[in-house]
């Protein structure tokens, strides 16, 4: 499989079901979503479709407080569908999974994908 050239601080946004067909492989992804198990060096986290991917994070990392966060890492190459845990962002107790799920939907809508790619919010040139 050839792995398309990711641009700089350009990570997908994706859910746990995002890495079923194996076309993330070796990507940076952000992963938002709530920890369900925590066997101290993988985390399952609960995405917003509702379905969990384990996060290797290694012993020495702890799960914050709250209970919504925003992981980045990057999916495995092996097709285990795995993340490997880079950093965490604490998004809170009462991020709302829903309204992002929604906003997932809107992004993945090649109507609007110019609003969410690289380029997005930069001043052009008149």
């Amino acid at each position: 499989m050839t792995q398309q050239q990711q641009e700089d601080g350009c990570f997908p946004r994706i859910t746990a079901s995002s890495l079923s067909d194996g076309s993330l492989r070796g990507t940076i992804v952000s992963l938002v979503g709530k920890i369900v198990a925590n066997d101290g060096a993988i985390w399952t986290v609960q995405t917003a479709d509702g379905t969990t991917v384990p996060v290797e994070v290694g012993e020495e990392n702890t799960p914050p407080p709250c209970h919504f966060l925003e992981i980045m890492g990057a999916v495995r190459e092996d097709g285990s569908k795995k993340v490997d845990f880079f950093i965490a962002r604490e998004l809170g107790d009462d991020f709302d999974m829903d309204i992002y799920r929604e906003m997932l939907k809107i992004q993945s809508n090649p109507k609007f994908g110019a609003l969410f790619g690289p380029t997005a919010g930069l001043a052009r040139s008149v």
